[in-house]
């Protein structure tokens, strides 16, 4: 992808009726472990990022709006039946782009619902792995293919630039190129990225295992603290290790789960963990969407 870019058509913004030119770029830096850069130009308008962690049910989907209207989606959920009311009521009904989708994984409960999305809106790019041979990913990428999406692949180290003015980034910091070698299990190579704002972060952990975020802290290429912790893994037990979550620090625990569900997250251990370090949880089990907003300094919720 070095040295090319994509052009999307000037269109409505998902917060006010303006329009925007998006263009997007992906480079690489020239340095030991090499990086990827993604680029907006953009009016500036107010400075205000919104995170919407979507409720589909037992699965992932979260929302995020830049103060330029750039918009993110990182995950579908399992089913687009889920999906599209829930991110219906995060943006106009007006608005059909997406600037850039993630995929962090090929699980159904994380990608099932994004073959309708590819479908339904206009993406300017999407960044998804290589694991092809799993049907809901086959079925992403022949979605894509016709809607001739350009695909990158995610992997730590790439930056992606939502708001130069503002300084907005998306880091993904896993899976790497060891990660991607030691093992073919799909939550280990999940996707794991942190989005910055002024003194503000959200860390998003997919369906990243503990071992995983042990290899995280080990390595500290990049910090780790962040407000704002979506749990790995639904809330899992195979997630969310306790050094994990003190280095992590968050004022707030977001679980993705679907109420009732079969695997009984978010599990009592994990609930436990964040309970006695004082770290507030809200679940879109219980809660539906959760909309989360920051000026870069202050976060609250709207």
């Amino acid at each position: 992808m070095a040295g090319e870019g994509v052009r999307a058509a000037a269109h409505h913004s998902g917060r006010a009726h303006r329009y925007r030119v998006l263009r997007i770029g992906v480079a690489v830096a020239l340095f030991a472990a090499s990086q990827a850069a993604l680029w907006v130009s953009f009016s500036p308008e107010e400075a205000l990022l919104r995170v919407v962690f979507l409720d589909v049910g037992q699965g992932d989907a979260i929302f995020i709006e830049a103060p330029n209207g750039v918009q993110v989606l990182v995950d579908g959920g399992a089913r687009a039946s889920a999906l599209m009311p829930a991110l219906a009521a995060a943006m106009p009904w007006w608005d059909r782009s997406l600037d850039v989708v993630v995929a962090t994984h090929p699980d159904k409960d994380h990608i099932g619902g994004l073959p309708e999305v590819a479908a339904r809106y206009r993406i300017g790019l999407l960044l998804m792995g290589t694991d092809e041979t799993v049907p809901f990913a086959r079925a992403l990428r022949d979605a894509a293919a016709r809607a001739a999406i350009p695909r990158t692949i995610p992997s730590a180290g790439m930056r992606l630039w939502l708001d130069k003015t503002h300084g907005i980034t998306l880091d993904i910091l896993s899976p790497d190129a060891q990660i991607r070698a030691a093992t073919a299990d799909s939550n280990a190579r999940s996707v794991v990225a942190r989005l910055t704002f002024g003194s503000v972060d959200f860390l998003l952990m997919g369906d990243a295992p503990r071992w995983v975020e042990r290899k995280l802290l080990w390595e500290r290429r990049a910090p780790l603290e962040a407000e704002v912790l979506k749990v790995g893994h639904h809330g899992s037990r195979t997630s969310t290790a306790p050094e994990f979550l003190d280095a992590v620090a968050p004022a707030v625990a977001v679980i993705s789960a679907g109420a009732r569900n079969r695997y009984g997250h978010p599990h009592p251990e994990t609930l436990a963990a964040l309970k006695a370090r004082g770290i507030s949880v809200v679940s879109t089990a219980r809660e539906g969407n959760i909309t989360l907003a920051t000026d870069g300094t202050r976060w609250w919720r709207e």
